[in-house]
């Protein structure tokens, strides 16, 4: 962290005094100035320092950093922190002027006015920095100004930023990123592009040295608006709160890249009440992202209440809230496919997944697209060779339910589903394999040899027996394995 000092005009033993002051005080009032800790929350656009980047040039500052558009003339957007240590005795300077610190070939905005009804309106505000004439003087580049609505810029703009400093009191860290939006093809005499909306998004942070990264959390309140840049516009600044998510919709920017992505889903989601945050449903984790219908499914988040409606793309789900209500389970339902994971609360309101939930084909599925069925011959029940063993018995035993010379393995059941017997060929190893359903994976089962075997065998065959849990049901596969 830079630590700047500023020698008073009463000479050398008041920069010493100084000196002393800040050993004795480590956190003092530029702690929050430095090229460090103005981009905090993320690079919203991954603007980056180079100079063939005429739309997208990152500038950082100690006092902010800002992402300039060529184009337009004017930032993207501006991103900086403020602590109540940021407001100091120094007045403003007045000191608009062209920002020479561009790259060569990039036009450099004049200091001139803007024109009637437009005022050269800062992003970061003169008031946020008012600690040294240097930091003051930062904000009067025109780089930092967007051509906006005189009613905008003294009304509903300097109210919400005097909210926004008064938030920082009792040692609050306000992060903040703000900039033009919703251009159209109107231009101001100096060619700045005139945007259609201004917008801003501050998160309010706990005080202490560490980054954004290690100490926003979902309990942190995030406020954002999107006003109109018109001299329509009212003077109430809640009018027009919204969502980062929605702010990206229309810019297409990324916010809160450089926070935990669970942290990051659940405050773009965030829409404040004007006095404070509300309590969005938000899905911030999915496990697993793929199964067959019954899976379980473990969604993890935020507000899901206490009896919300889980859709696997449209089709519920049975669901249940476990414990603390920070986690559902949720089976795949058997008409679902391959699409997005919604959960409704009724007090918290809805949020569709981040991932694509994909819905796979049971081993039965597969088994019958492999044979070409389609239609009511895909049934379980189908017997589509007319042999008198259906589709689920061919599947079973794994012979072709489209011919009729393949047979099934002999094999006869025991009253009460203890032991399935069946005929063993001579040099052939089997498996017999068990499942509860179709859908299920069939698991091996104890096979042992009839010991006497029995009289009456066919020529070269031999018995086996294959005991199961009393009480199964379900499906029985008999496998050959051929030297």
């Amino acid at each position: 962290m830079s630590d700047r000092r500023v020698m008073s005009r009463d000479g050398c033993f008041a920069f010493l005094f100084s000196v002393l002051l800040c050993v004795a005080v480590p956190d003092a009032s530029w702690a929050r100035l430095g090229v460090d800790y103005q981009m905090q929350l993320g690079n919203p656009t991954a603007a980056t320092v180079d100079t063939n980047n005429h739309t997208h040039y990152l500038i950082q500052r100690t006092q902010y950093a800002m992402d300039y558009n060529d184009t337009t003339h004017q930032a993207n957007w501006v991103s900086w922190s403020y602590t109540s240590t940021d407001t100091g005795s120094t007045s403003r300077q007045d000191s608009y002027r062209a920002d020479t610190n561009l790259p060569t070939g990039f036009t450099r905005i004049g200091s001139a006015t803007f024109g009637t009804g437009l005022d050269r309106g800062h992003m970061c505000p003169s008031a946020d920095r008012t600690t040294s004439v240097a930091d003051n003087d930062a904000t009067f580049f025109m780089s930092n100004m967007i051509p906006q609505a005189s009613k905008n810029n003294q009304g509903l703009w300097a109210t919400f930023e005097g909210y926004c400093r008064g938030l920082a009191s009792g040692g609050s860290e306000v992060l903040i990123t703000c900039g033009p939006g919703d251009f159209g093809t109107t231009s101001i005499s100096n060619g700045m592009k005139l945007p259609g909306s201004v917008w801003k998004v501050i998160v309010v942070a706990p005080s202490g040295t560490a980054l954004a990264s290690s100490k926003v959390t979902t309990t942190c309140r995030v406020i954002v608006i999107n006003t109109p840049n018109n001299a329509s516009v009212s003077s109430n600044w809640t009018d027009y709160i919204t969502t980062v998510e929605e702010i990206e919709a229309t810019t297409g920017y990324t916010f809160f890249a450089s926070l935990p992505k669970s942290v990051a889903r659940y405050l773009r989601k965030v829409k404040d009440t004007g006095s404070g945050p509300n309590t969005p449903t938000v899905i911030s984790s999915v496990s697993p992202i793929s199964g067959t219908a019954g899976t379980t499914v473990t969604l993890s988040g935020y507000n899901f209440g206490t009896s919300p409606v889980v859709k696997f793309n449209g089709v519920t789900a049975t669901a249940s809230v476990q414990s603390g209500g920070t986690q559902i389970t949720a089976a795949v339902p058997a008409s679902a496919t391959t699409g997005t994971i919604s959960v409704a609360s009724t007090s918290n309101g809805t949020d569709t997944s981040a991932e694509i939930f994909t819905v796979s084909t049971s081993p039965f599925e597969s088994w019958s697209v492999g044979y070409k069925l389609s239609g009511d011959s895909a049934l379980a029940s189908a017997d589509p060779d007319g042999d008198g063993l259906n589709n689920a018995g061919e599947f079973a035993f794994g012979t072709s339910p489209v011919d009729a010379s393949s047979r099934a393995v002999t094999q006869s059941s025991v009253t009460g589903g203890i032991k399935i017997i069946y005929l063993q060929r001579s040099g052939v190893t089997y498996t017999v394999k068990s499942a509860t359903d179709l859908a299920a994976g069939f698991t091996a089962v104890t096979s042992t040899k009839s010991n006497p075997q029995p009289a009456g065998l066919p020529s070269g065959h031999e018995q086996y027996e294959a005991t199961l849990s009393t009480g199964t049901k379900g499906f029985l596969k008999v496998e050959a394995v051929v030297p």
